[in-house]
């Protein structure tokens, strides 16, 4: 199946176009890394919906990138399921 067809829900949702002058800006991103922090949706934990390609947003953000970048490194560091012992306690010091 093409992917026109595959996601085409997707592909005439609002929410999922990128902005005008989208092309441009990737093409001229200055970036080599990319790098997330956050909790499950960092990881990107999520359900896949018919229609709709199985990506979270910063993999769809690395798609559009690597795309024009191919030297681009990706890390994440998301925490599944909870948080970690520092951020736990918000007064801890981090050294």
């Amino acid at each position: 199946m093409s992917p026109d067809s595959s996601y085409a829900r997707e592909r005439n949702d609002s929410h999922c176009q990128w902005p005008k002058g989208d092309q441009e800006f990737i093409e001229q991103a200055p970036w080599k890394r990319i790098a997330v922090l956050g909790d499950s949706v960092a990881v990107g934990i999520g359900e896949p919906l018919d229609g709709y390609q199985d990506l979270d947003g910063i993999a769809r953000v690395t798609q559009a990138l690597f795309a024009e970048h191919r030297y681009l490194h990706r890390l994440n560091l998301g925490v599944r399921n909870g948080a970690s012992p520092r951020s736990s306690r918000p007064n801890s010091p981090l050294h």
